[in-house]
């Protein structure tokens, strides 16, 4: 039993439930700030906005190893009555995590201007408040990370609704009364500050006891797990950067409202990483059947993305236009590609982790391999937005199709 007195294996569907509808929330919110900010930006702005937040999430997801690790010590401890050791986890690499972000910020006011200047930013503030959103997700998603893996996935469904709320009221709140881009970006970095807050008050309900953990634990995963974020931060934010780089800011705007339509996929499959790797972990680590009840997850949350792909197939310009406005018609013929891309990279790093779990994570260096292609496509192959956005197809169906074959021969 926990520290609330219920079995973390008690009301699955309910757990299930519950993620799918606050993530589902935390999407309708998180679509609603950022077409605001596209209508009450313009396209040319809109371009800072939506490079800045690639930036912070490359950012968070290359150095943010450390988060999938927490989810599966946390799992592996929850399983054994050790509920005191996720809080003397998280302590631990909350620390680190958070030294290494202010390390990361420094960097970002030192070399701020020529970074700026390299990818189109207006300032270099913009490159400062990017950095501020990496530390704020940084920290948060370690934080929820812990409460997932503790199997606590009611809090950790609430927490994500705070965050995405927040950011939702203040930033629009923000762009109504200043129309400040760096202000609109640090919105993000208060949301991820509330949710930092509130997880930390779940993480110490688990046990009225701190246990320190060998960092030994840590650092038998650190390695597979820092190349295949890496890798998936490269994957996930480089062609927003390239196109800003390589692209006039009109047409950048236009890429980073598909672009960010097509994030949905991503949020939409986001339930399936939050629950299938800690609940994987936990249900192996007390030798239970685990093979169904993954199968059934994971088909799931692929029939929940199969209607907003069909929308993204026959009705683009509608969608652009209804979310951004007529100024983001040029985005139509982007949907569909970029939409189809993010279902296959979250689908192949979700491989990559399972992998990992399983100890065995050779194959993460073709993943990460694949991005080393892609970047070099994009940047000698760049005629237009949808030669990107079908660059972006090729490369990510490769990356999955490794990664599938992989998890086939580990089953022979």
């Amino acid at each position: 039993m926990t520290a609330a007195g219920r079995s973390p294996g008690t009301g699955w569907a309910v757990d299930v439930t519950a993620v799918l509808a606050s993530v589902g929330l935390a999407a309708v919110l998180s679509l609603a700030y950022s077409a605001a900010a596209g209508r009450l930006l313009g396209p040319d702005s809109y371009s800072d906005f939506a490079g800045a937040l690639a930036l912070a999430t490359l950012l968070a997801v290359a150095l943010g190893a450390l988060t999938p690790i927490t989810a599966v010590l946390a799992a592996r401890y929850v399983a054994a009555g050790q509920p005191a050791r996720v809080r003397g986890l998280t302590r631990q690499l909350l620390r680190i995590a958070l030294a290494g972000g202010v390390a990361v910020l420094l960097i970002a006011v030192v070399a701020g201007r020529p970074l700026a200047g390299f990818l189109q930013f207006r300032s270099a503030g913009i490159v400062a408040a990017a950095v501020a959103v990496y530390v704020g997700i940084a920290a948060s998603s370690l934080v929820r990370a812990a409460i997932r893996g503790s199997q606590r996935f009611g809090d950790y469904s609430r927490n994500v609704i705070a965050e995405s709320g927040v950011r939702l009221l203040a930033g629009v709140a923000i762009l109504i009364l200043t129309r400040s881009v760096v202000l609109a970006i640090l919105a993000y970095a208060l949301g991820t500050l509330v949710a930092t807050i509130s997880g930390l008050r779940v993480v110490r309900r688990l046990s009225p006891e701190v246990e320190a953990v060998r960092f030994r634990e840590v650092t038998s995963m650190l390695g597979a797990t820092a190349l295949l974020a890496a890798a998936m931060a490269v994957f996930q934010n480089v062609d927003m950067l390239l196109v800003k780089r390589y692209f006039e800011p009109a047409a950048a705007g236009i890429y980073g409202s598909a672009a960010a339509l097509a994030r949905t996929m991503a949020v939409l499959l986001m339930p399936l990483e939050a629950l299938l790797i800690p609940r994987l972990t936990y249900l192996l680590e007390r030798r239970e059947p685990a093979a169904a009840s993954m199968g059934r997850l994971l088909a799931l949350f692929l029939a929940g993305v199969t209607l907003p792909l069909l929308l993204f197939a026959f009705a683009p310009r509608i969608i652009v236009t209804a979310i951004y406005g007529r100024a983001y018609g040029d985005a139509a013929p982007l949907l569909l590609p970029l939409g189809g891309a993010m279902i296959l990279l979250v689908l192949a790093y979700l491989c990559g982790q399972v992998l990992i779990s399983m100890g065995r994570a050779r194959l993460v260096s073709a993943f990460a391999a694949l991005v080393v292609v892609e970047v070099c496509l994009v940047i000698f192959i760049h005629d237009s937005l949808l030669t990107v956005a079908l660059i972006l197809v090729a490369t990510r169906s490769a990356a999955l199709l490794v990664m599938v074959l992989g998890l086939r021969r580990g089953r022979r």
